[in-house]
């Protein structure tokens, strides 16, 4: 179907959509030849004076103690508005009568409201990028707007466990890998199992543009820009007296990123340039012997998919930890020593030893099954919803 917002009734909703090529690879599969509308909260809200009125009703009737102290704080009155405005939406989708609402923005604040205020039916959450420690708490826009999910195909056991530690609201967690690396590892890797090494070394870049204001950035990123910068700097030198091929698998396609690291490298390296349509970073990780990483979503992709990995944490900060225990695949600390023995380890370690000693830290934060990756999955529980 044709991605639109029409007015017309239908099972599945699908909210707050992200770029339609993203979910052509890694959503639609899910939901080929089922009927879907597209609903985005940004634009797809038309006006109703009736649905206004009942909305302010309905949230002064739901939230009486909020409405008092929204008299008496901004912060209070910012929320209770943002309550009636997921109320308000809320009755804009009952308009569809759909039995489930889908998103792959499982970090919307506004989804998750709507999910308190409609509550009759489904909502379901994809995660589409890694959640760590600060996802759960500082990174919230308010500490009162934590998800609100009734399904959630999530990454691994390792986000189940963060969510349901910090007060979550999600009813079920369904552990099933990444979208994008269910899709790529599925059916690229079985298609290719024996692939070429081009590279010694794949570095997944997290830059960031380092002139910012770093007091805009979230209170545990402050060092962000530090780690970056010793990171980069330990693997270049590594490479510089090691010969090794490096290829830097960007985040973006901005040319301050290639500027950045040309500093380091000397233009002494290989630029995958970013394309989430072509795989194009999903290439450079399964064509190098290691891959190294801060605790990119990548990384723990290319790390659940028995890939060699490597992440480093510099400054030993707790929200930078990719894996909940450390390994042969973790180093902390900025000692050069220490990882250039441990990166020289990795790269000549047999491949079967690397997974069986990783095997259960993979498993809890990346739980791919490759013979049902969570398209499949989805397309599964969305028929048994929608044929009930």
């Amino acid at each position: 179907m044709e991605l639109d917002s029409q007015s017309k009734e239908s099972d599945i909703v699908l909210f707050y959509p992200a770029h339609k090529d993203f979910l052509k690879l890694n959503v639609l599969d899910g939901l080929d030849g089922l009927d879907f509308v597209v609903f985005d909260p940004r634009k797809d809200v038309s006006f109703n004076l009736r649905d206004v009125i009942k909305s302010i009703l309905e949230n002064i009737k739901t939230n009486p103690a909020l409405l008092f102290k929204s008299f008496f704080s901004v912060r209070d009155a910012k929320f209770f508005l943002k309550k009636n405005h997921a109320i308000y939406i809320a009755y804009q989708l009952r308009k569809f009568k759909p039995k489930v609402v889908l998103t792959c923005i499982d970090n919307s604040p506004i989804f998750h409201l709507v999910c308190q205020a409609y509550n009759e039916i489904i909502f379901i959450a994809i995660q589409n990028g890694g959640r760590y420690i600060w996802c759960a708490d500082e990174a919230l826009p308010e500490p009162r707007l934590k998800y609100c999910i009734n399904e959630y195909y999530c990454f691994g056991p390792y986000v189940e466990d963060l969510f349901k530690k910090y007060g979550h609201k999600i009813d079920r967690f369904v552990t099933c890998g990444s979208p994008i690396g269910g899709v790529f590892f599925s059916e690229f890797l079985s298609a290719n199992e024996t692939q070429s090494e081009k590279y010694d070394i794949c570095l997944i870049s997290q830059y960031v543009h380092h002139h910012r204001n770093i007091n805009s950035l979230p209170r545990r990123w402050r060092n962000l820009p530090k780690s970056i910068d010793i990171f980069t700097s330990l693997v270049a030198r590594y490479a510089r007296e090691n010969n090794s091929k490096v290829c830097i698998a960007l985040r973006s396609n901005d040319v301050s990123e290639q500027d950045y690291y040309n500093k380091y490298f000397n233009g002494v390296c290989c630029f995958q340039k970013s394309n989430r349509v072509g795989f194009s970073s999903y290439h450079a990780v399964i064509e190098s012997r290691l891959n190294i990483s801060l605790n990119s979503t990548l990384g723990t992709e290319a790390f659940g998919a028995g890939l060699k990995t490597l992440f480093v944490n510099p400054l030993s900060e707790e929200w930078l930890k990719p894996t909940r225990k450390l390994g042969v695949w973790c180093i902390d600390g900025t000692n050069y020593d220490h990882f250039s023995e441990r990166t020289s380890e990795l790269l000549n370690m047999n491949i079967k030893e690397y997974l069986e000693c990783s095997l259960e830290e993979r498993n809890y934060s990346m739980s791919y099954d490759f013979d049902e990756p969570l398209h499949k999955r989805l397309r599964a529980r969305l028929l048994e919803i929608v044929d009930t």
